[in-house]
């Protein structure tokens, strides 16, 4: 995963941070195993509001552009579609759902 600078400031700059890890890596887990585009925006949008923060997510093929507003930084993450493994899809939407 690589962080891109971006000009705007979070006060809380490491619990953003932290939020930015989390939403992504569970956006990258669902996209890359065959939850739909759509879904997995969604999921990750609710992961964000649960965080308190407002996310974004571009999904392009082969990766997830997942930004915070009022964060410093964004992530790109590899995401490329492996195959379809709803058990772990079903895990991942799990404890977004707890959350």
């Amino acid at each position: 995963m690589t962080g891109q600078r971006r000009e705007s400031s979070c006060s809380e700059s490491p619990t953003c941070e932290t939020a930015l890890n989390t939403i992504a890596l569970a956006a990258s887990l669902l996209f890359a195993h065959g939850q739909t585009t759509e879904r997995t925006v969604v999921s990750a949008g609710r992961l964000g509001c649960a965080r308190g923060a407002t996310v974004r997510v571009l999904p392009h093929w082969d990766e997830l552009i997942v930004e915070l507003d009022g964060a410093p930084v964004s992530q790109i993450v590899p995401a490329k579609p492996r195959g379809v493994d709803m058990g772990r899809v079903l895990a991942v939407t799990a404890v977004i759902d707890q959350i």
